[in-house]
């Protein structure tokens, strides 16, 4: 018995010895002074340049050569986070972020500006974390913000400006960051995320139902059902032919400075929500 013992404790030896020989491969960070990254074989030799790093210890803006120019993120695929800012920008050929699918958060703030060709950001849909201000500015052909979806901490504004197209900004984060008076700066977008009223009305009407008391103080007030558990309330204006319905379980308040404007159809009613 104690032979088979020996025998069985050298080969548990003989293996630990073998594991501990392995060289360890982990996510390890790397450029603690951060990249700039301006064509796009820097973005195809990264892999082999930094073969284990996914975390960027400084900021990394993307900013195309004209000799270069940046086209495709997916030499980026190891990332999953930057302590510092994300700057994309001035990429005349970039169609979409994929490539950054793994990144999840930054310690600093997300700057989207001046990809004429970008129309697509869903890639970044696995972000959740930001430390710094979100600014959208002057992505021509871009439409939607889906892709931002997840954003829930750390934001510390809203920026959202001269994207010519984006009429999709009502994600439920920033419906919730807007009500809830966080710093922002929107302008010269397209319908729906034009100003922060537009984007609070869609809000309100795409998620009915959601809370106990809702307060409805935008002029213009859009077309639609406005509805809340208790109580809606409302100084704001409903526009010329404009059509809005509030319904309410227990109360239903039209404040001083509540306006219904010629041709306009408006109703009230008490009735359980989602009813």
């Amino acid at each position: 018995m104690s032979s088979v013992s020996f025998g069985f404790t050298k080969r548990i030896l003989a293996i630990v010895m073998w594991a501990m020989s392995i060289p360890l491969i982990h996510a390890q960070s790397c450029l603690p002074n951060g990249l700039t990254i301006s064509t796009q074989q820097q973005i195809d030799d990264f892999t082999s340049l930094y073969p284990n790093c996914t975390e960027i210890g400084g900021n990394l803006f993307i900013v195309s050569s004209a000799l270069d120019p940046v086209h495709s993120l997916n030499g980026l695929s190891q990332l999953t986070s930057i302590d510092g800012d994300l700057r994309i920008a001035e990429n005349d050929q970039l169609q979409s972020l994929s490539g950054l699918e793994n990144l999840e958060y930054l310690t600093g703030g997300l700057l989207i500006f001046d990809n004429s060709s970008l129309v697509d950001i869903s890639a970044l849909s696995n972000l959740t974390s930001i430390r710094g201000a979100l600014s959208i500015g002057k992505n021509d052909n871009l439409t939607s913000l889906f892709g931002l979806q997840n954003i829930g901490l750390g934001m510390t504004d809203l920026r959202l400006f001269d994207n010519d197209l984006l009429s999709d900004c009502s994600t439920r984060n920033f419906c919730s960051y807007l009500s809830n008076g966080g710093n922002h700066t929107i302008s010269s977008n397209a319908f729906g995320c034009n100003e922060t009223g537009e984007i609070l009305s869609i809000c309100l009407r795409k998620r009915p139902c959601t809370t106990d008391r809702l307060r409805v103080n935008f002029t213009p007030i859009l077309d639609g059902l406005y509805q809340a558990i208790e109580e809606v309330t409302s100084f704001g204006e409903v526009p010329n032919f404009g059509d809005v319905d509030f319904v309410a379980g227990t109360s239903i308040v039209l404040e001083s400075g509540f306006e219904v404007r010629p041709g306009a159809t408006f109703t009230a009613f008490i009735a359980d929500c989602g009813q």
